[in-house]
Protein backbone atom coordinates (compact mmCIF):
# COMPACT_ATOMS: atom_id res chain seq x y z
CA UNK A 1 0.00 0.00 0.00
CA UNK A 2 1.65 2.97 -0.94
CA UNK A 3 1.59 6.24 1.08
CA UNK A 4 1.10 6.64 5.30
CA UNK A 5 -2.35 5.32 5.43
CA UNK A 6 -3.27 2.16 6.94
CA UNK A 7 -6.77 1.03 6.37
CA UNK A 8 -8.90 0.46 9.45
CA UNK A 9 -11.63 -1.95 7.69
CA UNK A 10 -10.86 -6.09 7.44
CA UNK A 11 -11.48 -5.81 3.29
CA UNK A 12 -8.80 -2.44 3.40
CA UNK A 13 -6.40 -5.03 5.31
CA UNK A 14 -7.10 -7.90 3.09
CA UNK A 15 -6.97 -5.91 -0.10
CA UNK A 16 -3.48 -4.09 1.40
CA UNK A 17 -1.80 -6.86 2.18
CA UNK A 18 -2.75 -8.80 -1.34
CA UNK A 19 -1.06 -5.58 -3.02
CA UNK A 20 1.73 -5.77 -0.35
CA UNK A 21 2.14 -9.64 -1.54
CA UNK A 22 2.69 -8.72 -5.27
CA UNK A 23 4.31 -5.58 -4.82
CA UNK A 24 7.50 -7.04 -6.77
CA UNK A 25 6.96 -8.04 -10.14
CA UNK A 26 8.50 -11.20 -9.39
CA UNK A 27 5.66 -12.33 -7.01
CA UNK A 28 3.11 -12.23 -9.44
CA UNK A 29 1.41 -15.01 -11.67
CA UNK A 30 -0.96 -15.26 -14.60
CA UNK A 31 -2.78 -18.45 -15.40
CA UNK A 32 -2.86 -19.95 -11.51
CA UNK A 33 -3.28 -18.56 -8.11
CA UNK A 34 -0.37 -19.17 -7.17
CA UNK A 35 2.47 -21.17 -8.70
CA UNK A 36 5.43 -22.92 -6.28
CA UNK A 37 8.99 -21.73 -6.01
CA UNK A 38 10.62 -25.08 -7.16
CA UNK A 39 9.18 -25.62 -10.71
CA UNK A 40 6.39 -22.88 -11.66
CA UNK A 41 3.99 -25.22 -10.81
CA UNK A 42 0.22 -24.18 -10.07
CA UNK A 43 -0.20 -24.45 -5.78
CA UNK A 44 -3.33 -23.46 -3.27
CA UNK A 45 -2.29 -19.39 -2.01
CA UNK A 46 -1.42 -20.70 1.49
CA UNK A 47 0.51 -23.30 0.55
CA UNK A 48 4.14 -22.72 2.06
CA UNK A 49 6.12 -22.99 -1.38
CA UNK A 50 4.17 -20.54 -2.92
CA UNK A 51 6.17 -17.64 -4.51
CA UNK A 52 3.95 -15.57 -6.75
CA UNK A 53 0.37 -15.45 -6.97
CA UNK A 54 -2.36 -13.91 -9.43
CA UNK A 55 -4.93 -11.14 -7.83
CA UNK A 56 -7.25 -13.42 -6.79
CA UNK A 57 -4.67 -15.79 -5.21
CA UNK A 58 -2.82 -12.95 -3.23
CA UNK A 59 -6.81 -12.02 -1.72
CA UNK A 60 -7.24 -15.57 -0.98
CA UNK A 61 -3.70 -16.00 0.79
CA UNK A 62 -4.04 -12.13 2.34
CA UNK A 63 -7.73 -13.26 4.09
CA UNK A 64 -5.69 -16.65 5.13
CA UNK A 65 -8.67 -18.39 3.01
CA UNK A 66 -7.50 -22.19 2.93
CA UNK A 67 -10.57 -23.24 1.00
CA UNK A 68 -10.48 -26.58 3.15
CA UNK A 69 -14.11 -27.83 3.70
CA UNK A 70 -13.43 -28.93 7.27
CA UNK A 71 -11.52 -25.44 8.25
CA UNK A 72 -14.02 -24.13 11.54
CA UNK A 73 -12.95 -20.35 10.02
CA UNK A 74 -13.00 -20.26 6.61
CA UNK A 75 -16.80 -19.52 6.34
CA UNK A 76 -16.13 -16.15 7.96
CA UNK A 77 -12.55 -15.82 6.15
CA UNK A 78 -14.08 -16.89 2.94
CA UNK A 79 -16.93 -14.29 3.20
CA UNK A 80 -14.13 -11.47 3.33
CA UNK A 81 -12.25 -12.87 0.42
CA UNK A 82 -15.35 -12.71 -1.28
CA UNK A 83 -16.14 -9.05 -0.46
CA UNK A 84 -12.56 -8.19 -1.07
CA UNK A 85 -12.68 -9.96 -4.53
CA UNK A 86 -16.06 -7.72 -5.51
CA UNK A 87 -14.52 -4.35 -4.62
CA UNK A 88 -11.72 -5.19 -7.17
CA UNK A 89 -14.18 -6.55 -9.52
CA UNK A 90 -15.79 -3.07 -9.31
CA UNK A 91 -12.78 -1.08 -9.55
CA UNK A 92 -11.90 -3.11 -13.15
CA UNK A 93 -10.91 -0.77 -16.21
CA UNK A 94 -14.61 0.74 -17.59
CA UNK A 95 -15.90 -2.04 -20.45
CA UNK A 96 -13.90 -4.80 -19.11
CA UNK A 97 -16.36 -7.01 -19.69
CA UNK A 98 -14.57 -10.73 -18.64
CA UNK A 99 -14.46 -12.00 -14.88
CA UNK A 100 -11.41 -11.18 -12.69
CA UNK A 101 -9.12 -14.04 -13.56
CA UNK A 102 -9.17 -13.19 -17.25
CA UNK A 103 -8.58 -9.88 -16.79
CA UNK A 104 -5.28 -11.08 -14.48
CA UNK A 105 -4.09 -13.37 -17.34
CA UNK A 106 -4.84 -11.38 -20.00
CA UNK A 107 -1.32 -10.62 -21.74
CA UNK A 108 -2.41 -6.61 -22.24
CA UNK A 109 -2.67 -6.63 -18.36
CA UNK A 110 0.12 -5.11 -16.90
CA UNK A 111 1.79 -5.59 -13.35
CA UNK A 112 1.01 -2.44 -12.82
CA UNK A 113 -2.05 -2.25 -13.88
CA UNK A 114 -2.84 -5.67 -11.56
CA UNK A 115 -1.20 -2.54 -8.44
CA UNK A 116 -3.39 0.19 -9.52
CA UNK A 117 -6.58 -1.98 -9.39
CA UNK A 118 -5.35 -3.29 -5.82
CA UNK A 119 -4.48 0.44 -4.36
CA UNK A 120 -7.90 1.69 -6.11
CA UNK A 121 -9.62 -0.93 -4.29
CA UNK A 122 -8.61 -0.42 -0.85
CA UNK A 123 -9.56 3.23 -1.03
CA UNK A 124 -12.82 2.55 -2.24
CA UNK A 125 -13.36 -0.46 0.72
CA UNK A 126 -11.83 1.99 3.32
CA UNK A 127 -14.18 5.32 2.22
CA UNK A 128 -11.37 7.25 1.19
CA UNK A 129 -11.35 10.04 -1.86
CA UNK A 130 -10.61 8.65 -4.62
CA UNK A 131 -9.13 11.53 -5.48
CA UNK A 132 -6.45 11.43 -3.14
CA UNK A 133 -4.98 8.56 -4.79
CA UNK A 134 -0.99 8.72 -5.56
CA UNK A 135 -1.07 10.24 -8.77
CA UNK A 136 0.71 7.19 -10.55
CA UNK A 137 -2.27 4.92 -9.82
CA UNK A 138 -5.04 4.99 -13.20
CA UNK A 139 -8.58 4.71 -11.45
Amino acid sequence: MQGPRQPETMIGRILARARQKIADPRNWCRNALAIDKTDGEGVQPLACDACAWCITGAIFSAAGFCGDDDCEQCPEISGNAYAALDVVRDCLPNGHGTGLAEWNDDESTTHANVLAVLTTATYRAEGWDVETLPSDVAT
